[in-house]
């Protein structure tokens, strides 16, 4: 017979809760006008700005896109675009403050702006106010948004408010929008072994990593419900694989080193 596992396990959601905005994505609200020369000028300066922004944010930094977006706005400042890149700026630099503010101020322009309302939403999420990011997050996924970054951010916020259930709607909901969304197996897996579905778990996890072998939350929490269904030399292999991917000092390796020791004991005294 298995032995038992000395104490329950702790699943783990492997999202991130700062989601990736594509800047520039909203349409402009100059769209339909005949512009002048010379607001056509302070259009294309605004939109070189922000081009530059797009540049130095996808390389990383945020503090030269800050200032590329805030150029973009001083020159014109009715461009709700901008004032979302600037948002995801400044949240990714620590300054969720100034990236609340950025995002509502986009929503002032334009209250209908999906990218604004993710942004918001996961800025709240990292701030802990976990009923201003749900109610954010619905209103980038209503009406008919198909956000996948939204239904996943707004299944987290659920999880941690202990709506096990809703959750559990969000992530589906994530992965049928897009299915290769390796994050949101993770978290649909870890809540199906919550819930005792360990078949279910191992299945999101291993298209988790079907999307992302290197995901080792996923190889983790695998590991962790192979070990629970006595399944040792599977836990074993995915726990090494865990530890051949986890980054120096990573905080939960001494737990993946004891949870290892512990499969390996159980076999060798059954």
């Amino acid at each position: 017979m298995p032995r038992t596992p000395r104490s329950a396990p702790r699943w783990y959601l492997g999202a991130s809760v700062a989601l990736a905005l594509l800047s520039g994505c909203a349409p402009s609200p100059w769209e339909g006008d005949d512009p002048g020369p010379m607001e056509s000028d302070l259009r294309s300066d605004a939109a070189d700005a922000l081009a530059s922004g797009d540049r130095k944010s996808q390389s990383g930094d945020f503090r030269g896109a800050e200032a590329d977006y805030t150029r973009a706005i001083t020159v014109q400042p009715d461009y709700p675009p901008a004032y979302v890149s600037r948002g995801y700026a400044r949240q990714m630099q620590g300054n969720l403050e100034g990236g609340i503010r950025d995002y509502s101020k986009a929503l002032d322009l334009d209250p209908h702006l999906e990218t604004a309302y993710a942004g918001r939403a996961s800025v709240k999420l990292k701030a802990g106010d976990l009923v201003g990011a749900t109610q954010d997050y619905t209103q980038a996924l209503e009406p008919g948004g198909r956000d996948p970054m939204a239904a996943l951010g707004r299944g987290i916020a659920r999880s941690r408010q202990g709506d096990l259930d809703a959750a559990l709607q969000d992530f589906s909901l994530a992965i049928d929008m897009d299915p290769k969304l390796a994050p949101a197996y993770v978290d649909r897996g870890a809540l199906r072994a919550q819930k005792g579905d360990l078949t279910g778990a191992i299945h999101d996890f291993s298209q988790a990593i079907a999307q992302n072998d290197r995901d080792l939350m996923a190889y983790y929490n695998r590991g962790i419900a192979y070990l629970r269904l006595g399944r040792r030399p599977e836990a074993i292999e995915d726990f090494e694989k865990t530890l051949s991917l986890a980054p120096p000092g990573w905080k939960r390796r001494g737990k993946v080193e004891e949870q290892l020791r512990e499969a390996q004991q159980a076999g060798e005294h059954p």
